[in-house]
């Protein structure tokens, strides 16, 4: 580890935790995405539970710990003091299709995409409505998390206590 503290990045799906985790020559930082970590996939009560564990037994060990925006997961690092910032993508036309562009690119239905757009605007406006995090980071358009993992990591370091 190269920093102090362990910094926790909150992001949708789409926005480069996997990629990122699954490359750690684009960081000189430590990296783990707790998702890539966890063998249960099915049973959503064991999802959980494992994916708590991990987080836990992440914070610490690593420089940089990246979650997804799941209440579950943001709804436990309140309520037990763990300070995350978020990373989404900018909210408009061109970053919904964009986002759309990013799932059909993963395989996921084209006739859900009307659907994933409402979902996307309004998980957004969710986000940026929450104080809690430390701060906010906004992917433009063709940005990823590793396009912007160092002003994450300049920002958020001075504000961990």
């Amino acid at each position: 580890m190269i920093l102090n503290k362990s910094i926790v990045v909150a992001s949708i799906y789409c926005c480069g935790k996997t990629y990122l985790h699954n490359h750690p020559e684009l960081s000189k930082y430590s990296i783990v995405e707790i998702e890539s970590l966890i063998d249960v996939k099915s049973d959503d009560k064991e999802f959980r539970k494992a994916y708590i564990e991990k987080l836990k037994d992440s914070i610490g060990k690593y420089d940089i710990i990246l979650v997804t925006v799941h209440r579950f997961v943001i709804h436990y690092m309140k309520s037990n003091g763990i300070q995350f910032c978020y990373a989404y993508p900018k909210c408009n036309v061109s970053s919904c299709d964009e986002w759309s562009r990013r799932n059909k690119q993963r395989g996921y239905d084209a006739g859900l995409a009307s659907v994933r757009q409402i979902w996307f605007a309004d998980l957004i406006n969710r986000l940026k409505q929450d104080n809690y995090a430390l701060h906010h980071f906004i992917l433009n358009k063709n940005q990823y998390l590793s396009d912007i993992i160092d002003e994450i990591v300049s920002v958020c370091s001075q504000s961990i206590l």
